[in-house]
């Protein structure tokens, strides 16, 4: 379950940073691999969701941490923060 929204809301920061309108929710994963610049290892894990091959556990958590990993790069290559910097208190 942790892998399905892991590469809905990946196609969702691919989305919002090419601004890219998706024409459906059904195809967003389908039209987001066909945006240029995604981060790394988003591909293969939207691929496994897709196709529904989410039986071997080793093998979706290397993709979420591929991806993961790709986004941190990808981020900082784009000037995205991931974090939004705070002083105690809140």
């Amino acid at each position: 379950m942790l892998a399905m929204h892991l590469a809905l809301h990946g196609a969702f920061l691919i989305g919002l940073a090419d601004r890219h309108l998706y024409t459906s929710g059904a195809r967003l994963l389908e039209e987001s691999l066909r945006i240029s610049g995604r981060p790394a290892g988003y591909d293969d894990l939207c691929r496994l969701v897709m196709e529904g091959t989410l039986a071997n556990s080793s093998q979706v958590v290397a993709a979420c941490e591929a991806f993961w990993g790709g986004v941190e790069r990808w981020s900082a290559a784009r000037g995205i923060p991931l974090e939004e910097p705070r002083r105690i208190p809140f």
